[in-house]
């Protein structure tokens, strides 16, 4: 199979298995039934994921890719400012906050044996947080921020951008922010996190 088309079939694939876990939940999202919902081959998902965990894994990867890539250009740029910071809010909130995710971290609520909180864990945090480390000391060696860390910056721009709003999404209170909205809220985040990371403020 062509790279192209093996490409549009995982994706279908992967559409597929949110939808059936939307309406099964994850324990009840076989990969037989997974496989009936996408029409393709249960020993084709077997050879291209391995196990259910897997493909759920896969799914999670590919909604960090954006953030991934803006990260990772905001590490080889030359230029680091506050619109750097600005700029992956934005990604993350998006990426957070949005359906898929969302549809997720209901799936891994539910999951009493923790493996899909584990996968969201080590696709998400666990790939983003060095990342997002790595932005702080960038950013700090230029004199945009300072702080006791950049673990302990990082933490606080973490903190401050996210807050409760995955929760309220997750269970229900709070519906898909626009873009528009997003952006305000970032707006609204950098003067509180550019205050923590203020020079003086260092080792009070």
């Amino acid at each position: 199979m062509r790279a192209e088309l093996k490409e549009q079939r995982r994706s279908e694939i992967e559409s597929a298995a949110l939808d059936v876990m939307r309406s099964r939940g994850y324990e009840g999202a076989s990969m037989l039934t997974i496989a009936k919902a996408a029409n393709a081959s249960n020993e084709t998902l077997y050879r291209w994921y391995g196990d259910k965990q897997r493909l759920f894994l896969e799914i999670v990867k590919s909604n960090v890719l954006d953030i991934e890539t803006a990260l990772e250009k905001a590490l080889t740029s030359s230029v680091r400012t506050e619109d750097t910071l600005d700029q992956i809010g934005r990604l993350l909130l998006g990426l957070l906050l949005g359906e898929r995710e969302i549809a997720l971290n209901r799936a891994a609520a539910s999951d009493a044996t923790g493996k899909l909180g584990a996968a969201i864990s080590r696709g998400n945090r666990d790939r983003i947080l060095p990342r997002i480390v790595q932005l702080m000391a960038a950013l700090r060696q230029t004199g945009v921020i300072s702080a006791p860390s950049d673990e302990q910056a990082a933490e606080w721009y973490l903190t401050l951008l996210i807050g409760d709003l995955q929760i309220r999404r997750v269970i229900g209170t709070l519906p898909q922010p626009t873009r528009g909205q997003i952006k305000e809220h970032v707006a609204g985040v950098m003067p509180a996190f550019l205050q923590l990371c203020a020079a003086d403020q260092v080792g009070v």
